[in-house]
């Protein structure tokens, strides 16, 4: 009898054991559940962990796994936390992401359809300090993509619309960076086909140059002929008849920019027939 007992009480402890585990597993998975809504935890300025709420519109219908939610998190925070003039006071608040499948975007080398591809959107709420050391609430606004479960660069790749002119202006100017980043010009289309530069280098008298390297190395050099002006703003002359069949055959590789300081950007491929559209309008 009393081994009888003895057996039963093993047996009744060996399944409360068991059901114990079970619920242990079952509350760890729970919090690998992907969710629109909730609490995640996330690195401030100073390394250590903070617990901030998140909303993350169409994560459940375009993600696949709780993994990828995470990186998209750490991704959004490192990008927010890097653009600070103190990163190291970043501290955040909450967070929200917006998913957006993309069916229409086209490869600007291959003209084939880019697949499985989510543009992801965020708002990231955080104190930081700003430029003058005052710590304020601040929004950080990030997008980058996600494709086949990897975040990717697409904005050099992405074919753009074709230039076009709508009530005298063109749809969009010649955006470029400089390698560092740290300085960037814009290239637009003037009266008659002249041609304006608005630069990040400040006060510029004219002769100023803009040397225009094609893909085959070939150089084509204007001079500015506007006043001295601390608008960063450049004007150039028409190109000529040679120098539009020239850019007609090849695109552009870079653009230097050269006044007492001097600056070169490199122009993507997806913005590297600019010039080409434009004579062609």
């Amino acid at each position: 009898m009393k081994n009888l007992l003895l057996q039963l009480f093993i047996t009744a402890l060996v399944m409360l054991t068991f059901n114990s585990c079970s619920d242990a597993i079952s509350t760890t998975e729970n919090t690998d559940e992907l969710k629109n809504s909730g609490n995640v935890i996330v690195e401030n300025g100073a390394g250590e962990k903070d617990t901030i709420s998140f909303t993350c519109l169409n994560c459940t219908d375009e993600l696949t796994s709780k993994k990828e939610f995470d990186m998209l998190v750490k991704e959004a925070t490192e990008r927010t936390r890097n653009s600070m003039n103190y990163p190291l006071s970043f501290k955040p608040k909450g967070i929200t992401l917006t998913l957006i499948k993309e069916d229409s975007l086209i490869s600007a080398k291959t003209k084939k359809k880019l697949q499985n591809v989510v543009n992801v959107l965020v708002e990231y709420k955080y104190i930081a300090k700003n430029g003058y050391g005052n710590e304020l609430e601040g929004e950080g606004v990030q997008s980058f993509y996600l494709q086949d479960s990897k975040i990717v660069d697409l904005e050099d790749e992405i074919q753009l619309k074709p230039l076009a002119y709508k009530d005298g202006y063109i749809n969009r100017s010649l955006e470029l960076y400089s390698h560092d980043g740290t300085e960037n010009l814009s290239l637009f289309p003037g009266k008659n086909g002249s041609i304006i530069v608005s630069s990040s280098l400040g006060c510029v008298d004219d002769g100023t140059w803009l040397i225009l390297i094609l893909e085959n190395d070939e150089e084509i050099k204007l001079i500015s002929w506007n006043d001295f002006n601390c608008d960063g703003n450049s004007y150039f002359e028409p190109l000529s008849t040679d120098q539009k069949e020239k850019i007609r055959t090849h695109r552009l590789k870079k653009i230097q920019l050269v006044d007492d300081k001097s600056m070169i950007c490199i122009v993507p491929f997806n913005q590297s027939d600019y010039l080409q559209q434009l004579i062609s309008l």
